[in-house]
């Protein structure tokens, strides 16, 4: 009897976290409700100079880096408003550097998609919608446990101790 009820335990913790790691109300999951050409990102590249602490996760390091997308003047997004914020993680050789954006391609939200460039280049994406008029999404990425999530895995933790 005891087994099971550890199973049970265990299955609940792994829903209430699953659900809330995936929580479609958050910002990086839905699409944007800001108005057209008002998206706003942070914008910097850590390589930059003045700009070292793009890195930092920190939002009030990062505040001076808001800006509002400009429409694309080229390319083939020209004329196009930005639709969300990209965050991308460079490691380039033995260098590592952080580029935040506007994102102007993608509908969905991106969460470390790795892509690989030429010998020695390596890409993590993270792609996500702001809403709102909140600070840009693109900091750093979004988990939330509920309260029912950690009084459950404490739960779990008490009854695997009992075992």
């Amino acid at each position: 009897m005891k087994f099971s009820s550890f199973i049970v335990l265990l299955f609940v913790t792994i829903s209430c976290v699953y659900a809330q790691s995936t929580d479609k109300d958050s910002p990086a999951s839905k699409p944007s409700t800001t108005p057209a050409g008002a998206v706003k990102c942070y914008q910097c590249n850590s390589d930059n100079n003045g700009e070292s602490d793009c890195d930092s996760s920190d939002k009030n390091i990062l505040k001076k880096y808001i800006k509002t997308c400009p429409k694309l003047k080229e390319g083939t997004y020209a004329g196009k408003d930005a639709s969300s914020c990209r965050k991308v993680l460079q490691d380039i050789a033995d260098k590592s550097n952080v580029v935040r954006e506007c994102a102007y391609s993608g509908d969905e939200p991106v969460d470390g998609k790795r892509r690989t460039g030429n010998k020695g280049i390596i890409l993590y994406l993270y792609q996500c919608f702001n809403e709102g008029n909140e600070d840009p999404c693109n900091s750093s990425p979004n988990f939330k446990v509920s309260f029912f999530a950690l009084l459950a895995s404490f739960s779990l933790f008490v009854l695997a101790i009992k075992l």
